[in-house]
């Protein structure tokens, strides 16, 4: 099975975007980064803008914690191969992306 490749393409700053970003959020973004390899090579503004997109319709609130969650991959996943997620989807669905993007799952 061929690697998956999350695109951050969506995420991405769009012209006159700004990314600056301040000590604690350039922090957030470094812990991020450190617990979700899969996302090493993403901008900074790209992983920022997707925890916010994903702390927003799936957890219905900012989540300040960075460790890893494996929900918010298959959060990146479904998004990328589906789309369509809104606050209103049922969070079980997450799981079952899980094998499109997680090796010897």
């Amino acid at each position: 099975m061929e690697s998956f490749c999350f695109d951050e393409l969506p995420y991405s700053p769009k012209p006159g975007d700004i990314g600056d970003f301040d000590f604690k959020e350039k922090a957030e973004i470094k812990l991020l980064r450190k617990h979700h390899p899969e996302l090493a090579l993403w901008g900074d503004v790209a992983i920022f803008m997707a925890w916010g997109e994903y702390s927003e319709f799936v957890l219905k609130r900012w989540n300040g914690n960075f460790s890893r969650t494996e929900e918010f991959l298959d959060y990146l996943c479904w998004q990328q191969m589906r789309g369509g997620w809104t606050a209103e989807s049922p969070r079980e669905l997450l799981e079952e992306m899980r094998t499109e993007w997680k090796p010897g799952k």
